[in-house]
């Protein structure tokens, strides 16, 4: 079955004729085996535009297609731009991509990775040895009074679910880092997009970190399983030690709750992670078998570690 057919196939179970797979994806099921196979150019992106979030297609496709038996991710290796600074943003994309491929291949026994990437991975693993996570050093700019842009869009609905939040569980806040770093935590030292690189809301409810990644209704994409994954596995990486915050921290400013977050992490207080999209409504593909999707995300090797669920925004802001 090709590309075509693959998308025929599932604009017909959503009724959804206009239905669209990433033209930088080719897709293919044959002997029970989904192939993927990315472009070069969308491999240095956003892990949250179409052609990158291959976790997301890979898991939306496998649930509509009760044959497949197991996911195959080859790709094209990047070309770069001649702009050193598009360059540097490009290889962090990179970078994140196959620390992405890497956590996904190690939770889930049905992917597999092409072998004429083994190397490359191999490869990225061992002069990558010393990951470490970054912090806040601030307060956030829509805390600061006359700055940010709080009235606007998804940061005006930020603020407001937190606030919502926090009514049940005191340790909630927002924008925590997760941008990675070689060794040290310094600009020239940067492993994976940093800046923007947040998780939208986060708490410690007892024994649990919850990470939450807040959609406002215009933004349904395939992307946010990507997204949110990644930022969970991550932190699972934080709280196993693997992934370790700079020793800086033990005397950094308390900035959005994290010498809490540190504090639960360092004395190994958290049990668990819970990862939530908290959405007004997901991708087509993604809320048509919702409960089949949560299904295939939950049972991976880290399923003991971490679990994934949706929750309504409207839910949040009527309480």
């Amino acid at each position: 079955m090709n590309k075509e057919q693959i998308c025929e196939t599932l604009s017909a179970r959503i009724e959804n004729e206009n239905l669209k797979l990433p033209k930088q994806i080719d897709f293919g099921i044959s002997d029970s085996v989904l192939y993927l196979k990315i472009e070069g150019s969308a491999v240095r992106d956003n892990m949250q535009t179409d052609g990158s979030a291959f976790e997301g297609w890979s898991i939306c496709i496998k649930s509509y297609f009760p044959e497949i038996k197991n996911v195959e991710l080859n790709w094209d290796l990047p070309l770069y731009s001649s702009n050193t600074q598009v360059r540097q943003r490009q290889e962090k994309h990179y970078n994140r991509f196959l620390l992405r491929v890497i956590f996904f291949s190690r939770h889930y026994n049905w992917f597999i990775i092409h072998k004429s990437k083994k190397d490359t991975i191999r490869l990225f693993s061992e002069d990558h040895p010393n990951l470490l996570i970054n912090y806040p050093t601030n307060k956030g700019a829509e805390e600061v009074s006359g700055k940010g842009k709080i009235n606007k869009g998804e940061a005006k609905l930020e603020r407001l679910v937190m606030d919502k939040l926090r009514k049940s569980v005191s340790v909630t806040d927002h924008q925590l880092p997760v941008g990675l770093f070689d060794g040290e935590v310094k600009s020239k030292r940067t492993c994976t997009p940093r800046g923007a690189s947040q998780i939208d809301l986060w708490q410690i409810d007892k024994d649990v970190l919850r990470i939450f990644e807040l959609k406002d209704e215009t933004n349904n994409k395939v992307g946010i399983i990507s997204e949110l994954m990644f930022y969970a596995n991550v932190m699972n990486e934080v709280n196993k030690g693997r992934i370790k915050y700079p020793q800086s921290i033990e005397t950094a400013t308390d900035y959005r709750n994290i010498q809490y977050l540190y504090r639960s992490v360092k004395e190994e207080k958290i049990n668990r992670i819970e990862a939530v999209f908290l959405v007004y409504t997901l991708h087509p593909l993604i809320e048509y078998n919702l409960d089949i999707i949560l299904d295939i995300i939950n049972d991976g090797m880290a399923a003991d570690a971490i679990s994934f669920k949706k929750i309504l925004v409207t839910d949040i802001i009527s309480i």
